[in-house]
């Protein structure tokens, strides 16, 4: 179906990117969703722009929220969701104190931060430290290398904000929802295949419990595996992120989930306070 230009302002698009949008053909989210960023600065946008308007559309494609106590997604509409969610994914290189590297899990939360988690090997994330990150290439096969900065660093919390060095080269953003509630179905996408050559990892789980703990966390009803800390979790439903899994209540043996809410309102707080 054709989108007017109120309906691409409705997406969240400028109205000068609206009109061009629609001006030149652009007004079919599908369309959007398969326009290069070579197709989209052709007609005027800039590059920050272009990657913006692909991230909008292919978010605008995806199937209308579902409610709780819909069905599940089908194998398919569930392989395309995470693949979706998978451009989001993130990793940082660490090694074992015999030497042996391994991957850290994680997550793009906006165009120019990165979150991760702050325990065990990245205790040592202070504000100011310099962090290698490996996130999605669009035009490649492997993940490229960018150079971040801890921004924000919460130990009680167990969060790490790094910011891109370069802000002229933005990361493609995910769709954030602050919605959560009780049975929500969800995919964690960490680092926890261990034992394979590619260690990136998809799994499952249903959120337990939305009330925040003394540590800002929710719970999921299935233990992680070692390797999932910092990994996006994304709705099932809508593919939209909206916390960071850090690990497994040693107790209750549920996951520990900090909602992306929790983490925007700590970078704002923060934020603030350096102006």
């Amino acid at each position: 179906t054709g989108k007017t230009v109120a309906e691409l302002k409705e997406l969240g698009f400028t109205d000068n990117d609206a009109i061009k949008l629609e001006a030149k053909g652009y007004n079919n989210t599908d369309l959007l969703k398969e326009a290069t960023l070579e197709d989209l600065q052709g007609f005027g946008l800039q590059h920050a722009h272009a990657r913006y308007v692909r991230s909008k559309a292919a978010a605008a494609a995806q199937p209308p929220a579902a409610q709780p106590g819909n069905f599940a997604p089908s194998d398919a509409q569930l392989a395309g969701r995470i693949a979706y969610c998978g451009q989001f994914g993130a990793h940082i290189k660490s090694r074992t104190p015999g030497g042996e590297e391994y991957k850290c899990a994680a997550v793009v939360i906006d165009s120019t931060h990165i979150a991760t988690y702050q325990h065990c090997e990245h205790e040592a994330m202070v504000v100011g430290t310099d962090v290698e990150v490996f996130v999605n290439d669009p035009v490649g096969a492997q993940r490229r290398s960018v150079q971040c900065q801890v921004k924000l660093a919460q130990p009680g919390i167990d969060v790490v904000v790094l910011q891109l060095k370069d802000p002229s080269k933005p990361l493609e953003p995910p769709v954030i929802d602050a919605q959560v509630y009780p049975g929500q179905r969800y995919i964690v996408l960490g680092q926890s295949s261990q034992a394979h050559a590619d260690e990136t990892s998809v799994s499952h789980g249903q959120v337990a419990a939305t009330e925040l703990d003394a540590l800002q966390h929710i719970s999921g009803d299935t233990m992680t595996g070692v390797g999932d800390s910092g990994g996006a979790v994304f709705a099932t439903e809508t593919s939209k992120l909206f916390a960071m899994c850090v690990g497994t209540e040693p107790t209750t043996h549920k996951s520990k989930l900090v909602p992306m809410a929790v983490i925007r309102a700590l970078l704002a707080a923060q934020e603030q306070q350096v102006v």
